[in-house]
């Protein structure tokens, strides 16, 4: 592809990713780790929040520090989708010989409710499972071409999928498995040699990883435990041994995304590409629009799937099968359950969704200087603010001698209504009840007279109204 053209779709694809985010962040669809991403980005630059000195330990560490060099969601997002969209087009370039194969099979990935989703609301996701495929990629590579700097490539692509994905430990047998099975025949030390080459690049970065979380918490596991900057231990496992628990809910949703590694096992792929296109579209009629952490493997792995040497016809029938799927999937995607079709305040009941909603909806509340105090560990729904500064959250390093001294510090509290045991604070009155928070203001601040009417629901009753108090 000339590089004027590759540029041109680049520029129009960034286009199409940034009206389509555009849409979705309106209406605050996106996942919590997005915005627990957003948030510790913009609390990078707040000294009270410990600045650069905690950038390190925040995880998935990877594609926060993408959020923080672009600070604007829907622009990260339009950036990130147009890269792989030229990465899409450059390997079925290099897969597929007939044109209207090549266009047929990129459309197929690029424009499917699951990619456009993921790259919205799962970024993380979409990243991991790129990696993963491009060390899949580079294995097939080397049987091809015997090249061992494919191997260090390979190796290269799992360690940087660390930073995204903890899962990549457990995903790393499979590749481990797939070496021995190739390359049994060439004796042991070629064997280890290759072994050596490919995963010393995952030993490495996972060492750094544990490194400096041990250096700043005495623990290597601080970042799946206890941190409070990974999304992770903030949706961890309380039972014993919680990595493998965590692994047992992500492999029980996720298992779909192993489907297409499974062809690194077979010299003639045409059997498990067969059978794994027809689980791919399976699985798209079945569950509609996937918004687990599937579908970004599923989509991504089409070229890596697709039928090179077979014949025409079957090829044909790979595609037909293929754009049956994606139109069932539109299908689905635009019914009266969707997420595209659903407005905030129909689904505000269900978390975490409702409790971004919350948030979103009490921040024109506040007067700018006003000093709000947030009892809640779910603070990161904060992300959609457009003023943090005078925001005490529980990571603030005067949090404790805030919460202690509110009556002359703080204006106004929010408080998670689900914490257990209950907070009273003497000398303020709770001015709203929503579904998740609850808001008091301090009878002695200057803005007490604001507290007359709000222009956000109060849930009362089971549901949502729009009457003031709570």
């Amino acid at each position: 592809m000339k590089p004027w053209l590759t540029l041109l779709l680049a520029v129009l694809f960034f286009c199409f990713f940034f009206l389509f985010s555009t849409s979705l962040w309106s209406n605050l669809l996106v996942s919590e780790e997005t915005l627990f991403l957003l948030y510790q980005s913009r609390a990078l630059t707040m000294p009270s929040m410990g600045g650069a000195a905690t950038s390190l330990l925040v995880y998935p560490s990877l594609p926060f520090f993408g959020t923080f060099l672009f600070p604007n969601p829907v622009l990260y997002s339009a950036l990130l989708g147009a890269v792989l969209a030229v990465v899409v087009i450059l390997l079925v370039q290099q897969k597929v010989t007939s044109t209207s194969f090549q266009v047929l099979l990129a459309a197929a990935v690029l424009f499917s409710p699951a990619f456009l989703v993921d790259l919205v609301q799962q970024h993380v996701n979409l990243l991991f499972y790129s990696l993963l495929l491009l060390a899949a990629l580079f294995l097939l590579r080397y049987r091809e071409t015997s090249g061992v700097q494919n191997c260090f490539l390979m190796g290269l692509c799992l360690g940087t999928a660390v930073y995204c994905r903890w899962e990549t430990w457990w995903v790393t047998p499979l590749f481990l498995l797939a070496l021995v099975l190739f390359f049994r025949e060439e004796g042991i030390g070629k064997l280890g040699s290759l072994i050596l080459v490919t995963f010393f690049p995952l030993a490495f970065f996972s060492g750094v990883l544990f490194f400096i979380n041990w250096v700043s918490s005495g623990n290597p596991l601080f970042f799946l435990r206890d941190s409070p900057f990974s999304y992770h231990a903030l949706r961890g496992s309380p039972l014993p041994f919680p990595e493998l628990h965590m692994f047992l809910r992500w492999l029980r949703s996720s298992w779909p995304a192993l489907i297409p590694f499974l062809a690194l096992f077979f010299h003639d792929r045409l059997r498990a590409l067969f059978a794994a296109g027809f689980l791919f579209i399976s699985f798209w009629v079945t569950g509609g629009i996937p918004l687990d952490t599937s579908s970004a493997s599923l989509t991504l792995s089409l070229p890596f799937l697709f039928p090179v040497r077979s014949g025409t016809f079957f090829r044909t029938v790979f595609l037909i099968l293929l754009l049956v799927g994606l139109a069932l999937g539109w299908w689905r995607a635009t019914g009266a359950d969707s997420p595209f079709t659903v407005p905030p305040d129909q689904y505000a009941l269900e978390y975490p969704a409702g409790k971004s909603f919350e948030y979103h909806s009490i921040q024109n509340l506040f007067p700018d200087d006003s000093v709000i105090l947030v009892i809640d560990r779910d603070y990161h729904f904060l992300a959609t603010w457009s003023s943090l500064s005078h925001i005490v959250v529980p990571e603030h390093r005067l949090y404790t001698f805030y919460l202690f001294n509110p009556g002359s510090l703080v204006d106004y509290l929010i408080i998670n209504r689900e914490r257990e045991p209950p907070v009273s604070f003497s000398g303020f009155s709770r001015i709203w009840k929503g579904r998740f928070l609850e808001i008091f203001v301090n009878e002695h601040s200057r803005y007490l007279h604001v507290s007359g009417s709000f222009p956000f629901p109060c849930y009362k009753g089971g549901k949502y109204s729009t009457t003031g108090r709570g």
